[in-house]
């Protein structure tokens, strides 16, 4: 049996924010076991939606992974700059 590569998708409220503004990322998925997300500065989340506040101005690569109810994996990745 193969399985296909679970969907993923998330959005950012913006992708563009101000230093000491906060970050809000919402995961898109279905059937979904578990998320793992990378904030590009060393900080991570294993929430659906989380939020999340930058230290210092520059561009950083979000990177969402998540691991489907068929044990299958996948991720995207998107910039967010910091102001």
């Amino acid at each position: 049996v193969v399985d296909s590569l679970p969907n993923v998708d998330f959005t950012m409220a913006s992708d563009t924010i101000c230093l000491d503004q906060m970050a809000q990322f919402t995961g898109i998925g279905e059937n979904i076991n578990s998320w793992s997300w990378e904030f590009g500065d060393g900080g991570v989340s294993i929430v659906q939606s989380p939020e999340y506040l930058y230290a210092a101005p520059g561009t950083y690569t979000v990177t969402l992974t998540i691991i489907g109810s068929d044990g299958c994996q996948n991720s995207i990745s998107k910039i967010i700059v910091v102001n």
